[in-house]
């Protein structure tokens, strides 16, 4: 099982962390028997709190590191509605991960739509 809560970086530990929205988090990654035991109708605003282990086991950040990646730890930051900007915060927001203990860091930065780019631009065009 995934540990969602975030993890102890060992020394010499080699990392994949996933930085994101709800796609990068895992939402809608549940197994079919989960789709099926609520009928197909998951409010992503209100998760039950006993389908989330599956949910971030089942996101692409896990499952690179467990098919692809095995000898490295996954640390998923992704979140719900989240923009670009703040999603690139959580490098830095989470000072109690101890990133410095990391031998290897790989980064991957799924950027979500420009609609939730979450600064005011003067000159954005609608």
């Amino acid at each position: 099982m995934y540990n969602r809560m975030m993890p102890e970086i060992k020394p010499g530990a080699k990392l994949v962390i996933g930085l994101g929205d709800s796609f990068t988090q895992g939402v809608g990654s549940w197994p079919s028997e989960v789709w099926a035991r609520y009928n197909g109708d998951i409010d992503t605003l209100k998760i039950p709190e006993e389908i989330y282990d599956q949910m971030y086991d089942n996101s692409w950040v896990k499952q690179l590191c467990d098919n692809h990646l095995p000898d490295y730890v996954p640390i998923n930051l992704g979140c719900l509605g989240t923009g670009n900007r703040s999603a690139v915060k959580n490098l830095y927001l989470h000072p109690g991960l101890k990133l410095e203990n990391a031998s290897e860091v790989i980064v991957v930065y799924m950027l979500t739509g420009m609609e939730r780019f979450d600064f005011v631009n003067q000159v954005w065009i609608v």
